[in-house]
């Protein structure tokens, strides 16, 4: 499933502001396969 603003996939600049924002000091993006993507945050 991938998670979407108005219709439109979120970028890495995007997702970056998000995790930053709620506290997040770091985070990860694996592509996996396609469009899919693993994503990993950290305290």
């Amino acid at each position: 499933m991938m998670m979407y603003i108005d219709g439109v996939e979120r970028d890495e600049h995007q997702w970056r502001k998000i995790f930053l924002e709620v506290g997040f000091s770091e985070y990860k993006i694996t592509p996996i396969n396609g469009f899919r993507s693993l994503i990993e945050v950290y305290p």
